[in-house]
């Protein structure tokens, strides 16, 4: 045998539950915000270059030494970024339940049209 207090309780607590998550999810949400990738952007994520593309140390640079962990990774310089790296776009949103910007990457393929 069920309670009408009980049901009533259990009726008003889904009913709340169903407002607030209808609030939450039609809050006005920001657009996310991109830019594309550049070529400094592609220079500061290879760190320091310390070799040549060759592997041959660069002059007056000190060689590579993987027993320093990170910081002995050989790296050398980043060549020019292609015709497709300069699509690439970096992203982030903000997600408000968990009060923080998330990023993302997005790729624009050579066949989009921003008019369309």
């Amino acid at each position: 045998m069920t309670r009408p207090y009980m049901m009533s309780t259990t009726m008003a607590f889904l009913f709340t539950s169903a407002v607030a998550f209808s609030q939450a999810s039609t809050a006005a949400a920001q657009p996310p915000s991109c830019t594309p990738l550049t070529q400094a952007h592609a220079d500061a994520s290879a760190g320091t270059p310390n070799i040549n593309h060759d592997g041959t140390p660069l002059p007056g640079t000190p060689a590579p030494d993987i027993s320093r962990g990170f910081a002995g990774i050989p790296r050398s310089a980043q060549p020019e970024l292609s015709a497709s790296q300069r699509r690439i776009l970096e992203c982030t949103y903000r997600f408000t339940e968990a009060n923080a910007d998330m990023a993302y990457t997005l790729f624009l393929p050579s066949s989009y049209d921003a008019r369309k």
